[in-house]
């Protein structure tokens, strides 16, 4: 993996592969178990996750794609192994088929407000896209807590960010057909992924939401590449609040910085490299004393 990131050029981050030892059936290890123990060949990521680099502008992360009938056990223990590591980063895909039965197991996990939440909303997409996302958190908070999924808290603050009381720090996203999770053992963590929209009216919203940094920068662009230019904006602020769990009362704060997003100290920012067609940011903070 590339250590060294220049922020002219951002390194891109890849996963290593080890997709085909962790895409196999969940029966294998009950859901609320505690993970298994990696082997020899799913512990070597954990040794070769990046460090956090100083904050030097945003780099790039691809995120792992998980199904979420896929044992994550590998992926958790390499990330609870390595605290001082970027967050870990899953991508669900709304169009993959759910092995039989598992329609039945993500709806028992959700929690009385959740399946309410699910049920006020109107079109089935949106329903399915809501279950995979909460119940696919709740799975991998259980693995990693060592609790049934169902019975995991999560709480919110008063801003209307989750948490689980005892960690780890979490938060997730989703747009279209594609879900992000993102987990930390210690630093506060947000991830904002947006379908692009590239037809809206974007300028009078950039004008007043964006950083003065970034509204510069996306000028200084030529006009083609302003619209995807001003969603991946987007992403990194969501991002960036939704790490603060301040909501909207943070913007007025991030909109008055003079530096692009990224360069703060304590705090690291990473675009997610996504399908055609998405755009994606994940943010980590230092945690608070």
């Amino acid at each position: 993996m590339p250590r060294r990131q220049r922020r002219a050029t951002p390194a891109r981050i890849r996963p290593p592969a080890l997709e085909a030892q962790l895409l196999v059936p969940a029966a294998s290890s009950a859901a609320g178990s505690r993970p298994r123990r990696p082997g020899p060949a799913a512990r070597r990521p954990a040794r070769r996750r990046p460090i956090l680099p100083p904050a030097r502008g945003p780099v790039e992360l691809t995120p792992w794609p998980w199904r979420i009938e896929a044992d994550p056990g590998a992926w958790l223990s390499a990330a609870a192994a390595t605290p001082a590591s970027e967050p870990l980063l899953l991508q669900i895909d709304r169009r993959a088929p759910l092995a039989s039965g598992l329609q039945q197991q993500l709806q028992a996990w959700l929690d009385p407000l959740e399946r309410q939440r699910q049920l006020a909303l109107k079109r089935p997409a949106d329903q399915q896209r809501f279950l995979l996302a909460r119940a696919g958190l709740r799975r991998l908070l259980g693995l990693w807590r060592g609790e049934d999924p169902a019975r995991v808290p999560i709480v919110s603050n008063r801003h209307g960010k989750p948490f689980c009381p005892d960690g780890p720090q979490f938060n997730l996203s989703h747009s279209g057909d594609l879900i992000l999770l993102a987990l930390h053992p210690l630093r506060p963590v947000g991830v904002d992924v947006e379908r692009q929209r590239l037809e809206c009216n974007w300028e009078p919203i950039a004008r007043r939401v964006l950083p003065a940094a970034e509204l510069a920068a996306l000028a200084a662009l030529p006009a083609a590449q302003r619209p995807e230019r001003f969603v991946q904006a987007w992403c990194r602020l969501e991002a960036r609040l939704k790490a603060r769990g301040c909501g909207l009362a943070g913007l007025e704060r991030l909109r008055g910085e003079t530096v692009i997003a990224g360069d703060q100290p304590g705090e690291w920012l990473w675009d997610v490299l996504l399908p055609p067609g998405y755009r994606g940011a994940l943010a980590c903070l230092q945690p608070q004393p």
